[in-house]
């Protein structure tokens, strides 16, 4: 995982996310702009549902991934917990 971050620069504000699969990846920009690959160049697709807020593109984005599958996606919350978990059973 690449996280990257800046604050304080000229420049507008962007936001990209991609997922990589073995199969092909998916790009989400500026929170609206769906695009998937599967080994060339991204190519542009319709996200579902309106351009909107974060959780809207992010439920999108969860759609996308999982070819029309539920777009819940676990928040920070959920997140832990799971990853408490992993690490406790990794630990022994």
């Amino acid at each position: 995982m690449r996280v990257w971050a800046e604050s304080g620069s000229a420049r507008p504000e962007t936001y990209e996310w991609t997922v990589h699969g073995t199969d092909r990846s998916y790009r989400l920009t500026d929170w609206g702009d769906l695009a998937v690959s599967t080994g060339s160049a991204f190519e542009p697709i319709e996200a579902p549902g309106e351009r909107g807020s974060e959780h809207t593109r992010l439920s999108a984005f969860a759609v996308a991934v999982r070819d029309g599958g539920s777009p819940n996606m676990a928040d920070f919350a959920a997140g832990l917990r799971v990853q408490r978990v992993v690490e406790g059973w990794l630990a022994g």
